[in-house]
């Protein structure tokens, strides 16, 4: 299955903007979130706070974006979705029970009754619990691109070809001769468009170093280790392993990489979105 990319978007709610990334999972259907979205926070009883995130799920019918669906989501290792609303045609709202068995085929039969997409999807040929993992698994997508692209660590936005980002993906210590060896996916700032590499270090007890240029060097290792690093990766999600399991190493770098560096080079007009609780 081809995977689909990344797009800059606007999100307006209450007549405020913020910048948000979409992802058009199928033609007319796409998942979006914004800066604000991606940082919502409530304090349980105990003075707690719970961070939460909001996804969007829109139909898209020429120029035309209608709101079809709503959630909140926890999004760390143990990602739990925590409540679902529907938006009817007749302006009514659906609050799904996510507790009941019937949440997933309530999901599902929502978008397969859809005009606009029905033949998208029957086209996906996924059974239900199938539709409902490809369709979640894009939330850990969202929260490591919004991560790479605001530069959280830094607490700036990344401007245009400047990306100092380095995914330290395997890290394998030799006792004997006293060297690691450093996976890294790294890129070059210094380009005007910034491009990405994959390389090997070997670094000495003494913190020398030399590298090279390695993309598919040990591809299964590292394949494995890209996994296990975003599974590890700050509020990554839960649906690593489901939705990146069948990446091409290609897949990987162009995710880790290439889409962070895509969207930041991208200066087209991003489209504007509306949240808004009645239709």
């Amino acid at each position: 299955m081809n995977q689909p990319n990344c797009t800059k978007c606007v999100i307006e709610s209450d007549g405020v903007t913020s910048k948000g990334l979409y992802y058009q999972i199928v033609k007319g259907l796409i998942i979006a979130t914004d800066e604000s979205k991606q940082n919502s926070g409530f304090k349980s009883q105990n003075e707690t706070i719970n961070w939460i995130h909001k996804y969007i799920i829109y139909i898209h019918n020429g120029d035309s974006y209608t709101k079809k669906m709503d959630f909140y989501s926890h999004n760390n290792r143990f990602w739990t979705l925590l409540n679902l609303n529907i938006y009817n045609n007749d302006g009514t709202i659906t609050n799904v029970d996510i507790t009941s068995g019937n949440c997933i085929s309530t999901f599902t039969k929502c978008l397969r009754d859809d005009f606009i997409i029905q033949n998208e999807i029957k086209n996906l040929n996924m059974s239900d619990h199938k539709l409902w993992d490809y369709i979640m698994s894009f939330i850990p997508r969202l929260v490591y691109l919004f991560n790479v692209i605001t530069n959280k660590n830094e607490g700036k936005s990344l401007e245009n070809g400047d990306i100092p980002f380095n995914i330290d993906v395997k890290n394998m210590y030799d006792a004997e001769s006293n060297y690691s060896t450093l996976f890294s996916l790294t890129t070059n700032p210094s380009c005007e468009f910034v491009t990405g590499r994959f390389v090997k270090k070997i670094i000495g007890k003494d913190n020398s170093y030399y590298e090279y240029q390695s993309a598919h060097d040990e591809p299964t290792m590292f394949k494995l280790s890209v996994l296990n690093h975003l599974w590890n990766y700050p509020k990554i999600g839960h649906h690593v392993s489901f939705y990146m399991k069948e990446y091409s190493i290609d897949d990987l770098f162009d995710f880790c990489i290439m889409a962070p560096i895509r969207l930041a080079n991208d200066s087209s007009f991003p489209i504007v979105l509306i949240d808004q609780e009645t239709l």
